[in-house]
């Protein structure tokens, strides 16, 4: 008889951890391929002594495709191309950025709440919280963007971007 109860107390043990500790994970209900939609437009912002950098986003199925562009006394000085597509296996963006005459940087970007991002390197993924530089963006409105650049964990610079149409 103690073993039958042994057995089962063991069981229901079994079968009840998993629950018990499901329900300690934060589950992030967040619709990411939704709120990654707040980018499409085009976007200004003010970034140095007679620099504006420009945005472009278009939608691209459930990504988004950019083009993004420095501009310096009339010329460009700078061109970027970025191809954002969502992982539904992780729940986030994946980002092929490429600087015109630079390599290729693979980053990841997932929204924390209805207004708030982040953005750290690919292969930073396993470990955000150890992220040397992350890049951190808030919707203040559905034209006003707040990005700052963070070097570890402590705020390097901050840009506001506006939406143009």
């Amino acid at each position: 008889m103690k073993t039958v109860s042994l057995r089962t107390l063991l069981a229901v043990f079994i079968i009840s951890c998993p629950t018990f500790i499901q329900s300690q994970t934060v589950i992030n209900n967040l619709d990411q391929v939704r709120l990654m939609k707040k980018f499409i437009g085009t976007w200004r912002c003010e970034t140095g002594r007679d620099t504006t950098a420009y945005w472009e986003f278009r939608s691209f199925g459930t990504g988004i495709d950019s083009n993004i562009k420095y501009v310096t006394g009339g010329r460009i000085v700078s061109e970027v191309k970025a191809l954002y597509g969502y992982d539904k296996r992780i729940d986030k963006f994946i980002s092929a950025l490429m600087v015109k005459g630079m390599d290729i940087g693979l980053f990841a970007l997932w929204f924390l709440s209805e207004t708030k991002y982040e953005i750290i390197f690919y292969n930073d993924l396993a470990n955000p919280e150890a992220a040397y530089i992350k890049t951190r963006g808030e919707f203040k409105s559905p034209d006003l963007i707040v990005v700052t650049k963070f070097v570890n964990d402590r705020p390097a610079s901050s840009l506001t971007y506006t939406r143009t149409d």
